[in-house]
Parts: structure tokens; C-alpha cells; sequence
């Protein structure tokens, strides 16, 4: 039973991390038009939110097209690794793949871009894809690392 469901999961993750890249590559092919039209609905609605509550904060399409970048890779990051944790119990071994999956993705993100009308590639953005991607890892290898020892605690508890 539990190896039966640890397989759907290791499934499930890894079709979860292949959509995320899925989806980062849909946005790198929209045109300039579309692209500049997402990021604007997003700021407006980013930008009411901040009003509604009360916070002070200027937002800029840049800042929010950069803010972009880094979360989707922070996403894929977390994902690629919680692939990795369904496939082993040490995935501190195992950092290569994610990250050299991020780059690749990071590096054609920006590569699908030099053919989309009115955009180009940024080496800046690949960096900051790289940065959300190690952030996303970092985060989820702390969650893991919490998660694991907490389990180990209270395994200990019912043992005595």
C-alpha cells in the first residue's frame, strides 16, 4: 500500500513540476502585447489590493514583471524538489537535477522569447530566475528538513 501510494505521488510531482515549465514557456511565448497586458491586469489588481488595505507601496510594471520571474522559478523550485523528496528520503543528495533543470528552463525561457514578437532575452532575467529557483529550493528543503525531524520526534515519543 504505502509503496503503491508513494508512486502516484512521485507521479503526481513530477507531472506538477513538467506543467509548471509548461506554463513558464506558454508565458515566454506570448507577444509583447499579451505579455505587457497580463503583467498590467496583475499590477492593477496587486496595486488595488495594497490600496484596500491600506499599505503605501508604489508598484511599477517592472518591479512586478521582475517580482514574476522570481516566483515562478520559486515555484518550480519547490516543486522539482518536492519531486525529488517522492523519489528519496535524502534529497540533500540530490540537488543537481533541480537546479540543473531550473537553468535549463530558465536559459529556454529566455532562448523562446528571442522568437516571441516585440520581446528579447535577458541574461539579468535568467540570473533571477536562477535566484527565485534556489530560493524555492532552499524553502522547501527547510520544510522538509522541519517536517522530517518533527516526524522523528514523535516517533520517538510513542516508542518509549
Amino acid at each position: 500500500m504505502r509503496t503503491r501510494q508513494n508512486r502516484i505521488l512521485q507521479i503526481l510531482f513530477t507531472v506538477a513540476a513538467a506543467g509548471w515549465i509548461a506554463f513558464v514557456f506558454s508565458n515566454s511565448m506570448l507577444n509583447a502585447e499579451q505579455s505587457s497586458a497580463n503583467s498590467a491586469g496583475f499590477f492593477n489588481a496587486l496595486q488595488n489590493l495594497f490600496n484596500a488595505v491600506g499599505l503605501p507601496f508604489g508598484l511599477t510594471e517592472y518591479g512586478i514583471r521582475k517580482a514574476a520571474h522570481f516566483a515562478e522559478f520559486a515555484v518550480l523550485g519547490i516543486l522539482l524538489m518536492v519531486a525529488v523528496r517522492m523519489y528519496s528520503p535524502r534529497p540533500v543528495r540530490h540537488l543537481f537535477p533541480p537546479f540543473f533543470i531550473g537553468l535549463a528552463t530558465a536559459v529556454t525561457d529566455e532562448y523562446i522569447q528571442l522568437f516571441s514578437k516585440g520581446r528579447s532575452s535577458q541574461v539579468g532575467d535568467i540570473v533571477l530566475d536562477f535566484a527565485g529557483l534556489a530560493a524555492g529550493i532552499v524553502i522547501c528543503l527547510l520544510v522538509i528538513c522541519l517536517v522530517d525531524r518533527r516526524r522523528q520526534r514523535n516517533s520517538l515519543r510513542y516508542h518509549f
